[in-house]
C-alpha cells in the first residue's frame, strides 16, 4: 500500500467520523437516545452507534431521510452535513 492510499484512506475515515460526530451532537440536542434514534430511523442500535462512530454511512437517499427523521431536522440538513463531510464517501 503506498503512502497516498494510506492518506486518502484516513482522509476519509477523518471525514466519516466528522459525519458521525454530527449526527452524534443532533441527536443529543434533541435529547433521544441511541436506542430511540435508531427506532425512529428503522435502524438497529448497533447500526446507528456505528454511523455516529464513522464506521457506517448511509448509501442512499431514503436513509438520510430516516436519519433526518429519527433527529427530528430536515433532509437538506443531514445532506449538508453529508455533503461538508464528502470524502468520507470517496
Amino acid at each position: 500500500m503506498s503512502m497516498f492510499t494510506d492518506v486518502s484512506s484516513l482522509r476519509g475515515q477523518f471525514w466519516a467520523e466528522i459525519f458521525g460526530f454530527g449526527i452524534r451532537n443532533l441527536r443529543e440536542k434533541r435529547g433521544r437516545s441511541v436506542e430511540q434514534a435508531a427506532r425512529l430511523a428503522d435502524m438497529m442500535p448497533a447500526d446507528w452507534i456505528d454511523l455516529e462512530q464513522g464506521r457506517q454511512l448511509p448509501d442512499h437517499r431514503d436513509e438520510l431521510a430516516r436519519v433526518a427523521y429519527a433527529l427530528d431536522v430536515r433532509v437538506v440538513d443531514v445532506v449538508a452535513l453529508a455533503l461538508l463531510s464528502l470524502d468520507a464517501w470517496r
